[in-house]
């Protein structure tokens, strides 16, 4: 029934966020019953699910159906694109104040509210103005999540098996940890910037070139000093163009958001 739900005839894909999380369990399930999955998988078109990229985890789910498949006779070897949190502290500076092992990272999470793929994630706790993360932390670890960047002492008693990394400041480490992310792909980027409109370019943009590219864009309006770098970290390497929105609320934010769009 859920496969039902994820794939439609003809191979087309329509997605919303919580079907996406549920496209990412069914193909982990899928995997794990290997050899079964290969006739299984045989059915989805990928074509035609690249064609509708209606999903902002599109790429995540193709890769997955790619090493399901064994491609060109080979599993693919994603390890080397893979960032661990060893390489995180080296990026973005900082103290490991709690280890437990050298966990994979593939997903940046801000939201307590938001936990994808918790096993694989890293937790920021992002410190604003009348946002504090760190008053989420046990809620988050609740949630699964064993990767912490912080910047308040805590009490890492209260979070066993967790990687725990103290740095100044967590939003510059996110930043750094994305721009380091983009330094990555070669492949053409446009920014987008000014007071109105660049939503709405963005998408017509989208539309005018994704029929003969593979783009990874900003997600609805993620433009801000927490917003960009969560979009650029949608950067890989099967991507023909990155097109990103660039938005500030103080002078001099744009540079920050210049190191990690590099347009």
């Amino acid at each position: 029934a859920m496969i039902s739900r994820l794939f439609a005839e003809g191979g087309e894909f329509e997605a919303d966020g919580n079907l996406t999380l549920d496209i990412r369990r069914v193909l982990s399930s899928i995997e794990n019953a290997w050899p079964d999955s290969d006739a299984l998988l045989k059915g989805i078109k990928t074509d035609n699910f690249y064609a509708s990229q209606k999903s902002d985890q599109r790429q995540h789910v193709l890769r997955s159906i790619d090493r399901a498949l064994n491609v060109n006779g080979v599993i693919p070897n994603y390890d080397e694109e893979r960032v661990y949190i060893s390489d995180i502290q080296k990026i973005v500076g900082g103290e490991l104040i709690a280890y437990h092992d050298d966990t994979a990272v593939e997903n940046l999470l801000i939201d307590s509210r938001k936990l994808l793929q918790a096993d694989n994630a890293v937790f920021f706790a992002i410190l604003g103005d009348r946002h504090d993360g760190h008053l989420f932390l046990n809620e988050v670890y609740s949630g699964g999540v064993r990767n912490f960047i912080v910047s308040k002492d805590i009490n890492i008693s209260s979070f066993p098996n967790s990687n725990i990394l103290k740095v100044n400041d967590t939003v510059e480490a996110l930043q750094t940890l994305a721009a380091h992310h983009r330094k990555q792909f070669n492949y053409p980027v446009i920014g987008i910037t000014g007071s109105n409109g660049k939503t709405i370019i963005k998408e017509w943009l989208y539309q005018l070139l994704g029929k003969s590219q593979r783009i990874v864009r900003s997600p609805k309006s993620y433009n801000s000093q927490i917003g960009v770098p969560l979009s650029v970290w949608l950067c890989e390497e099967d991507y023909d163009l990155g097109i990103f929105e660039a938005g500030i609320s103080h002078a001099g934010e744009m540079a920050a958001l210049k190191k990690m769009i590099e347009p």
